[in-house]
């Protein structure tokens, strides 16, 4: 069950930072409105920063597409 309410948080983190930086919002800003951001959502911002400009659009990708999974499972909480 802990490894469940993990997962959980993780994702729902990081779908919040995922609309923050498609919401134009970069840095500190991404993780400001979490109260204790777990390490999924920090080591997405870091990955958020890379310097290339692909990589940074490999990671969003990849999370956007677990947003639009959980959405179309109605699963998102």
């Amino acid at each position: 069950m802990i490894a469940t309410v993990s997962t959980r948080r993780d994702e729902f983190e990081c779908a919040v930072v995922s609309a923050l930086y498609l919401m134009d919002r970069r840095g500190d800003e991404l993780l400001a409105c979490l109260r204790e951001p777990g390490v999924a959502a920090r080591r997405f911002v870091r990955e958020l920063e890379h310097e290339e400009r692909r990589e940074r659009a490999r990671s969003l990708a990849s999370r956007v597409t677990v947003i639009v999974r959980a959405l179309e499972a109605r699963a998102l909480t």
